[in-house]
């Protein structure tokens, strides 16, 4: 009986709780996106602003 509770407390200790891994990629990736759109926006008026030909 003491290794079947071992066992099963060790094979608890692995498992991976996808929703909350797939929560928390959802936030991190947030900011960046917007940080990317906003400096991308900056980068095109900048470029206009400057009339430089590419």
């Amino acid at each position: 009986m003491t290794l079947s509770a071992g066992l099963a407390s060790l094979r608890e200790q692995f498992l991976t709780n996808f929703p909350i891994l797939s929560a928390g990629s959802v936030v991190a990736s947030l900011p960046v996106i917007v940080l990317f759109v906003f400096m991308r926006r900056q980068h095109i008026a900048g470029i206009a602003f400057t009339g430089s030909k590419g």
